[in-house]
């Protein structure tokens, strides 16, 4: 779990829409309790601006009731796994398709898996578009990566021979 605290000013921080609570977010919820204006925040890659996870009343009250120009931050530095994570999280939060029921599929995930994976999601930005069955069926080709690798060189073998 990484994390840094640091002073953000206010006009970089937008209020968030409540995230569903993980393991991950209860244990950044116990440390914010600790200071009286410590806000829990990620950093959106795209513009640099930071989006509230938790505290949006606490940046209620920076804003209105104070002049202070910069707040404390919990900053949330989770790498694109985390993010991976919570992507799991929410299809198994829904019924998945058929052939991952039971979510045994997804505890199979090898770190090979979790690299093929981080790096389909980091060189495909189009994959959020994409139906959740869609998705799904993406993913599990990460699940069965060794199958397919080696059906893709059987293939390949093939194409080989027959020319």
């Amino acid at each position: 779990m990484r994390f840094t605290v640091r002073y953000i000013p206010l006009s970089k921080i937008k209020p968030g829409l409540p995230a569903a609570m993980s393991d991950r977010l209860r244990s950044l919820r116990g440390q914010m309790w600790d200071g009286l204006h410590l806000m829990v925040v990620r950093k959106e890659r795209k513009n640099g601006q930071y989006r509230i996870l938790l505290g949006n009343d606490r940046y209620e009250y920076l804003r209105n009731h104070t002049r202070k120009a910069t707040a404390p931050c919990i900053v949330d530095e989770t790498r694109l796994g985390a993010g991976l994570q919570s992507l799991l999280d929410r299809f198994t939060r829904k019924k998945p398709p058929a052939a991952l029921r039971g979510s045994a599929a997804l505890k199979r995930l090898t770190p090979a898996s979790w690299a093929i994976v981080r790096g389909y999601l980091k060189s495909d930005p189009q994959f959020k578009q994409l139906s959740r069955k869609q998705q799904m069926q993406v993913l599990s080709l990460a699940i069965r990566h060794k199958r397919v690798v080696i059906a893709a060189m059987k293939a390949k073998a093939d194409h080989f021979r027959t020319t």
